[in-house]
């Protein structure tokens, strides 16, 4: 009994031994662990700290580099800004030059054209003054026309013996016939040149003319004329003239056109246009025939 005791007891210590070794190995691996995991920290922690060194280093180097090139960029603007004024001064002065050179340019143009146009209207001018200075059978005819028209008798008589032609006419002559009514013969004239052909001193000219239809207007006053006589009244001269004016006047009174070729005269380096038949059927349409009707009304 006394021996297994002791054996039990030595055994007891032995695990008590064992168990206090092994809790001591436990302890100091996982103080070996501790340590390991400090050592990894602190050495990561280093490596950390290096890093960011390292970082701020670059980040340094890169802000100097950064601060550098701006005061390249700085001194570049105040090197160009010293520049400018002379590069700016130098352009204005091209631009004013040529400038200058274009306003030359364009006033020598201007003053070109200017020139030509004058050269042109001059001529113009010229070619008009002897255009109107020349005369013309045509000028003759127009001539003679408006001053019929406008009523200036003594104009037109330049160009053709006008109581004459209204004599040979058998309407009327100086001395029975007022030069008022006279006038509106030919108030209402319109007329085209056609064609004209001339040959030495003599030309002859187709014109086509507007007038009063003579032919109805001393038809309508003849009626009136013989009412008066058949109610028995006395006519006067007088009032014969003036029923032919009243119908010369009357708003009513019909027109009609003619062509007919007259016959021009060059005397003294004037054109005359000779008295004619057909002259008279030309201005005053109608009337030559109707007049012929009623002399041989009287003749037979």
């Amino acid at each position: 009994m006394v021996i297994l005791n002791f054996l039990s007891k030595n055994v007891a210590k032995k695990k008590l031994l064992i168990y206090n070794q092994i809790i001591r190995e436990s302890k100091g691996g996982k103080n070996m662990e501790e340590n390991k995991k400090q050592q990894n920290e602190e050495v990561s922690k280093k490596e950390n700290e290096k890093v960011q060194n390292e970082k701020a280093k670059a980040e340094k180097v890169e802000n100097a580099k950064v601060q550098d090139n701006n005061k390249k960029v700085e001194e570049d603007k105040k090197f160009k800004k010293v520049e400018n004024p002379t590069k700016t001064e130098k352009s204005k002065k091209e631009k004013t030059n040529k400038a200058k050179k274009e306003n030359k340019d364009t006033k020598i143009k201007s003053s070109y054209i200017v020139g030509i146009v004058l050269v042109i209207l001059i001529i113009l001018a010229v070619a008009i003054s002897v255009s109107m200075m020349q005369k013309t059978p045509q000028k003759a005819v127009n001539e003679m026309l408006t001053a019929l028209k406008a009523g200036d008798l003594e104009k037109a008589s330049q160009y053709f013996n006008y109581e004459n032609l209204m004599n040979i006419s058998g309407l009327t002559n100086k001395d029975n016939m007022d030069i008022e009514t006279q006038k509106l013969f030919f108030d209402k004239l319109e007329w085209n040149i056609k064609n004209t052909n001339i040959e030495n001193d003599t030309a002859n000219v187709e014109i086509e003319v507007t007038n009063k239809d003579f032919k109805t207007i001393i038809g309508n006053y003849m009626q009136k004329a013989l009412k008066a006589v058949f109610s028995g009244n006395d006519l006067s001269n007088s009032q014969m003239e003036s029923y032919l004016k009243e119908e010369l006047q009357s708003e009513t009174a019909p027109t009609t056109s003619v062509t007919k070729t007259i016959v021009l005269t060059k005397q003294d380096d004037n054109w005359i246009v000779n008295e004619s038949d057909d002259l008279i059927d030309l201005i005053l349409p109608g009337l030559r025939e109707t007049i012929n009707s009623l002399n041989s009304i009287e003749t037979e």
